[in-house]
């Protein structure tokens, strides 16, 4: 073996040992965030109340995952410390979220351009409605009332851009959601945030009251939609 190939095969032997040591650092730097996370769950404060400055939430809670935690309210034995084994995420087979929907009140809600806005930029035509273009749905609350609101644009065209086959499809603006793939609305998120940080009410007794309102699972409200 030449001096060159050495040189070569000690450096490839050196970006090896490299990568090693980088992967075990990782693995390291994991078991520290998971051994950090246990001990706050075990040892950290137990109580739903958050301790609030001038109605600022203390941003610790938020961190541990205060809000979207599973609680429940019981007398709680002294907890054992277990062997941390990494969480494997389940999916549901057949889970359809338009199912949550069957027992609501529904509306249609459809944007439309101002009579003055429905003129051609291009020729000046007047505009032809085409039909509507489904958008999302949301979830507003109501106090003691939840209904549905499907979100819709509706279309126009503009049939002499057609005839002289320019783009002419033509759609309202309509507002941006509260939470990007979710079903929140500025209603839902308020009152959540206020039945659980004002009322102190925890999250599976809102859930509770949600599904006496025809609604099955209230985290589709405030998580973001997979």
């Amino acid at each position: 073996m030449n001096e060159t190939s050495l040189i070569r095969t000690l450096q490839a032997t050196i970006e090896s040992q490299n990568k090693t040591i980088e992967g075990l650092r990782e693995e390291l730097k994991r078991a520290n965030e998971n051994m950090e996370y246990l001990i706050k769950k075990l040892y950290g404060r137990k109580t739903e109340k958050t301790s609030a400055i001038d109605g600022q939430l203390v941003i610790s809670d938020i961190e541990l995952g205060l809000f979207n935690e599973a609680e429940k309210e019981m007398d709680s034995p002294i907890l054992e410390p277990v062997p941390f084994e990494e969480p494997i995420k389940k999916t549901r087979k057949g889970y359809k979220r338009k199912d949550l929907f069957e027992n609501l009140p529904s509306h249609d809600q459809v944007f439309k351009l101002e009579e003055s806005q429905q003129v051609c930029p291009v020729d000046g035509s007047k505009f032809s409605v085409v039909g509507n273009k489904f958008i999302r749905s949301e979830i507003r609350y109501v106090p003691a009332k939840i209904s549905v609101f499907n979100i819709y644009q509706e279309t126009y065209e503009c049939r002499t851009c057609k005839n002289e086959r320019r783009p002419g499809i033509f759609n309202p603006n309509t507002r941006e959601p509260v939470l990007q793939h979710s079903y929140a609305t500025a209603s839902t998120v308020a009152w959540t945030i206020y039945q659980k940080f004002v009322q102190s009410v925890p999250l599976y007794r809102q859930e509770k009251d949600w599904k006496q309102m025809g609604f099955p699972l209230v985290e589709e409200i405030y998580l973001i939609g997979s």
